[in-house]
């Protein structure tokens, strides 16, 4: 169950605000629908957790070190708590083979902990970043990872309202989830436990690795006077045509015309691909604009500066989505003349300056920019 979306930028779940220097291999997405997965503890008189780990598989960066590991946990308990999260790595080569043809966890490549005080109801995103003051001496395997956790500190009665989330479908997993038999800090290899394939929500969980990475950055323009509303575009970053990066959505703020955007990439492209990097603009009635750029070969031993592209101005006028302003969408903006709109979605794409209301002005700016296609 592979999905399009690859964390990349920063507008989603702002895992770039947290570390922008990394590309992470699962995608990240809102956390507040999401339903809570609680580890279980294995008694009221234990102080750990279960181990409860997912799946990861990205072959196509194998042997490139690991510069992040980052989880999310929610204390649903009534009062704060002092919890110590146990973050696991584990190679996926313990015998025998899970029900979805993964092995179980086996050799353990990273551990770290954490305390912290955590509020009721609060979530909290523990992250260990590379440093030379403090390495992660781990690489991503050929192979499927395990990465997960176990909390300990408070009483197990209380652990059994501690616990990660379940993610929205995700690249590089299966649906298979991996927990301990017993409670356990989980800083061993091949931990004992059982292998499920879990259906409903989605059998992922907020737990990833992060590779090194390259900024990129870039001034997009779409409008010349600020909005009614805000608009959303989506953003695509591929190599070679076909490899996907990341595809993301942005929302463009209705009070500017223009913002410089950042954009995260591994800076050591996948196995196989080199450069450029395409970089994809599209959404509302904009035509897909596209911009490319390349990260430095071979890669820095370190974070490299971030690189900047050329302006990118978005053209609006493509109300049917067609890649091609024409006399259908004159027709379309004609068809909704009078309309007005608080907020983007249904026919707001004749209205093609966002002003709240399908009037002249659009036709104009159809007219205005009659002829222009996509970016190919």
């Amino acid at each position: 169950m592979f999905s399009r979306a690859i964390c990349g930028t920063a507008v989603v779940f702002g895992l770039a605000n947290l570390a922008s220097a990394q590309y992470y291999l699962r995608n990240w997405v809102q956390i507040n629908p999401l339903t809570p997965l609680i580890n279980g503890a294995t008694g009221t008189t234990t102080s750990t957790s279960k181990v409860v780990a997912d799946d990861i598989y990205a072959p196509e960066y194998a042997g490139q070190r690991i510069t992040a590991l980052l989880i999310a946990y929610v204390n649903q308990n009534a009062q704060a708590l002092n919890i110590t999260s146990n973050v696991s790595v584990y190679a996926a080569e313990g015998p025998p083979s899970g029900p979805t043809g993964i092995a179980y966890p086996g050799s353990l490549l990273l551990h770290r902990s954490e305390t912290a005080t955590v509020a009721p109801g609060d979530v909290r995103f523990p992250i260990w970043i590379h440093s030379t003051s403090t390495p992660i001496n781990a690489f991503v395997p050929i192979g499927p990872m395990w990465v997960g956790a176990s909390f300990s500190g408070p009483t197990g009665a209380q652990l059994n309202q501690v616990g990660m989330y379940y993610l929205q479908d995700e690249p590089r997993s299966t649906s298979a989830i991996f927990q301990s038999t017993v409670g356990m800090i989980g800083n061993v290899s091949n931990p004992a436990g059982i292998q499920t394939s879990v259906a409903s929500p989605s059998g992922n969980i907020s737990a990833t690795v992060g590779i090194q990475a390259q900024t990129f950055r870039t001034n997009v323009i779409w409008a010349t006077q600020p909005a009614a509303y805000h608009r959303r575009v989506q953003v695509t970053a591929t190599v070679g045509g076909t490899k996907l990066l990341f595809d993301n959505t942005t929302t463009l703020p209705r009070t500017l015309t223009s913002q410089f955007l950042s954009w995260v990439v591994p800076a050591i492209l996948p196995i196989g691909f080199g450069n450029p990097v395409t970089f994809s603009i599209d959404g509302e009635s904009f035509l897909r604009r596209r911009v490319t750029g390349s990260v430095p070969v071979p890669a820095p031993a370190t974070t490299g500066p971030i690189i900047n592209l050329p302006p990118t101005t978005l053209i609006g006028g493509d109300c049917d989505d067609s890649g091609e302003i024409d006399a259908a969408d004159i027709d379309f903006v004609i068809a909704k003349f009078g309309m007005t709109f608080a907020v983007a979605g249904g026919d707001s794409n004749a209205d093609v300056d966002a002003s709240g209301e399908v009037d002249a002005a659009d036709i104009d700016l159809v007219i205005a920019n009659f002829g222009l296609t996509d970016d190919f």
